[in-house]
């Protein structure tokens, strides 16, 4: 079953950006904090689409192709849960991944990521925010060992 491998991958994402921010604290390095950015986008995109599978295989909700359908009954069942906050900080992963994606310059500087995006706007990526997206997919995962 395809949502089992998915779980089970999440699982390991899990732990290797525990290990990874760990690390973080003492290497200031871009390329251990992209990485941990990278992987936080991953286990994040498969913890909320396991939660949506959860509740469409339990006939609690029906899924569409319609990506904003999906994302509103997401943030449906997080007011449902108390999680509103921690989904909308997985949001904000999904939108600091992307101008990750699409920038062409980045660097390190005093320990935070620079982003610079094709308009010249400043992103910064800190350990800090890295901890707080983990924490967010920390309770999410919880949250769906609970269901």
């Amino acid at each position: 079953m395809k949502h089992s491998e998915e779980i089970k991958e999440f699982n390991e994402l899990y732990k290797t950006i525990e290990k990874s921010l760990f690390l973080s604290r003492f290497l200031k390095n871009k390329n251990i904090l992209l990485n941990c950015l990278e992987e936080e986008h991953r286990a994040g995109k498969l913890l909320l689409t396991s939660i949506l599978k959860n509740y469409h295989l339990k006939g609690k909700i029906t899924l569409t192709q319609n990506v904003e359908e999906n994302k509103q009954k997401l943030i449906e069942i997080s007011k449902e849960n108390n999680l509103v906050e921690e989904v909308l900080n997985i949001f904000e992963l999904f939108n600091l991944y992307k101008k990750h994606k699409s920038s062409s310059i980045e660097f390190l500087r005093q320990g935070k990521i620079i982003i610079l995006d094709e308009n010249q706007n400043i992103e910064k990526i800190t350990l800090e925010k890295l901890k707080t997206f983990f924490d967010s997919i920390k309770k999410g995962k919880e949250f769906f060992n609970s269901l």
